[in-house]
């Protein structure tokens, strides 16, 4: 006579994330790239391991309002830029990602992913005034510019 045994696993362990995320974009990459992946690992079996992946919040170092849709994150964990960047709005962003398993109840963590905006010339030099008096005198020497 042989007997089964079934163990089931219990949703005792959260998702935990390899690190905090950096990473440096220029402001004229274009809208739908894919920046980078973070990971989770969720230690329990089955439906109770499977991780998806969300955006909290994004917040900037400025005191303009931030968009809520200025990056996206796949399920699996794929962080996308989703609308422009501007270095003259924001230098850096913080998005708060969340990282769910499919246990009931849920488990869950977080990690920050920093986006550090890199700045390009793309505004054209320009003189403040209109134009400029100066005087020379005779006597001065020779002078190239």
């Amino acid at each position: 006579m042989s007997e089964l045994l079934l163990v089931e696993d219990v949703n005792d362990n959260a998702p935990v994330f390899e690190a905090n995320y950096t990473i440096n974009v220029t402001e004229n990459s274009s809208t739908g790239i894919r920046l980078l992946k973070v990971i989770a690992d969720d230690a329990d079996k089955g439906i109770n391991g499977i991780v998806v992946f969300s955006v909290q919040k994004i917040e900037a170092n400025t005191a303009a309002a931030v968009p809520s849709n200025l990056f996206a994150i796949s399920s699996t964990g794929w962080l996308t830029l989703e609308n422009d960047l501007d270095f003259e709005v924001a230098q850096e962003y913080f998005i708060t990602v969340i990282a769910k398993d499919s246990g009931t109840p849920y488990l869950n963590s977080s990690t920050v992913v920093t986006v550090i905006v890199e700045d390009l010339q793309d505004s054209p030099p320009a003189f403040s005034n209109s134009s400029y008096d100066t005087s020379i005198s005779e006597t001065t020497p020779e002078v190239r510019l």
